[in-house]
């Protein structure tokens, strides 16, 4: 595995791997406003099953935003938690994709700074941000991908695995930057072999159960290590 994160310790077994976050030591020093409450921002595009999954698991979480509308809606309303929509094809122009990810992107910041959000994970989110989320919040962009990157990385991840006969895949958790599906800092890994009979919907399923599992424990793990060693 490339890339790991200083001080991450590895708990493996024949079945699995599962990566848990022990300390963030290359984690930049983080200003006080960001530790004044524990909020998470999410962002979704679809039925918001790994949103649901953070809601049972307890996470604090401030505000749900969606780049369309989808059953998320009902998932974060039955929560009761604030539901937004930035619509991606209110921005989107072909003529500069890179300008309307831009507009895009500090749509969603504004969102995020509006209900005080510290800390994003993506969830199902279809959407490729720019620099000015990470530059919004450094280190602080959470996102899980259905495969062990660094393989497979794109939206396509498990039609991908299957194409190539992998024997086995998985799930990862890991920081986001501005590269797509960047393996640079792995916080959890848990990998489940591909069955002979498995279609991309069996196996998409089978991983989102892990996914389910492993995020929300995860974000947890990663938000309890900022609290304890950024000073408030």
């Amino acid at each position: 595995m490339r890339g790991q994160f200083p001080g991450v310790r590895y708990v493996t077994s024949r079945e699995s791997c599962i990566v848990v976050c022990d300390a963030i030591r290359s984690v930049p020093v983080l200003m006080e406003k960001y530790m004044k409450r524990e909020s998470i921002g999410v962002l979704v595009s679809g039925a918001g099953s790994n949103l649901s999954a953070m809601i049972e698991a307890g996470l604090s979480i401030a505000v749900v935003v969606a780049d369309r509308e989808c059953d998320a809606r009902w998932v974060a309303m039955e929560a009761d938690i604030p539901f937004r929509v930035v619509r991606w094809e209110e921005y989107k122009d072909a003529r500069d994709m890179s300008a309307a990810r831009n507009l895009f992107t500090q749509q969603i910041v504004r969102e995020m700074r509006r209900h005080e959000v510290t800390l994003v994970a993506m969830a199902g989110f279809m959407r490729i941000l720019s620099w000015h989320m990470f530059e919004a919040y450094p280190q602080r962009v959470l996102n899980v991908h259905p495969s062990l990157l660094p393989l497979f990385p794109g939206a396509h991840a498990v039609c991908d695995a299957l194409a190539a006969g992998a024997l086995e895949t998985g799930c990862t958790v890991h920081i986001a930057t501005e590269k797509v599906d960047d393996d640079q800092y792995i916080l959890a890994q848990q990998r489940l072999p591909v069955f002979p009979h498995d279609t991309e919907a069996s196996l998409h399923t089978r991983i989102k159960a892990i996914e389910h599992r492993i995020y929300p424990t995860a974000i947890k793990e990663y938000m309890d290590q900022l609290k304890n060693r950024v000073p408030i």
